[in-house]
């Protein structure tokens, strides 16, 4: 009883004594009990940083550039290891199980994950000869879709996926889409006759 009196006592003065976004951990030893803070804000940038130094150094490691990797992997996950979509994609690098089959990896380990991801980037890469857009349509819908379409797939998640991530629309091949500059200095990507002022 007093040594229970005694935790709760230890508890409550850490916990009067910590900044407000911590956690307590405590832990036993040998029959003795340790407790500590830990910054939750500072865990959670630690993971964040260290996803980021992983995908920066495979990216290396494969020859391709590690703020593209990057870019794919904060579009895709958000950099979160346990995000899992709709349809299924695991992981930072959002692989499907069956690409991870492909790629020998586990989706569900964080450096597996992460290497298998990149992987298939430098593969789609080297397919389409260099051609980042090509490669990145070929990521979000498949390579397939790429194939088919002779091209970037006129989907419209395909486009957005790439724009994010490079920061404009994609020129299609055999397409009307164009892009006009608004004399506000706005940009209006449209496939329909525009009639009004231009820059």
């Amino acid at each position: 009883m007093i040594f229970r009196n005694l935790m709760l006592i230890v508890l409550l003065v850490l916990f009067l004594s910590i900044e407000i976004k911590a956690e307590i951990i405590c832990e036993t030893v040998k029959n003795s009990i340790y407790c500590y803070s830990t910054s939750i804000a500072s865990s959670k940038t630690s993971k964040k940083e260290k996803i980021v130094k992983l995908i920066r150094r495979e990216a290396e490691r494969f020859g391709i550039d590690p703020d593209l990797a990057l870019k794919v992997a904060k579009i895709e996950s958000d950099l979160n290891p346990k995000a899992i979509s709709s349809k299924g994609a695991i992981g930072v690098m959002q692989l499907t199980l069956e690409t991870a089959k492909t790629l020998g990896v586990n989706p569900y380990d964080l450096e597996e994950n992460i290497r298998g991801g990149i992987a298939y980037l430098k593969y789609l890469l080297d397919k389409y000869k260099g051609d980042v857009d090509l490669a990145l349509a070929a990521y979000n819908a498949g390579p397939s879709a790429v194939d088919k379409y002779g091209g970037i797939p006129p989907y419209t998640e395909t486009l957005n996926y790439i724009q994010k991530i490079r920061g404009s629309l994609p020129a299609l091949p055999k397409s009307n889409i164009r892009k006009i500059r608004l004399p506000d200095g706005s940009i209006l990507y449209t496939n329909l006759p525009y009639v009004g002022k231009t820059e």
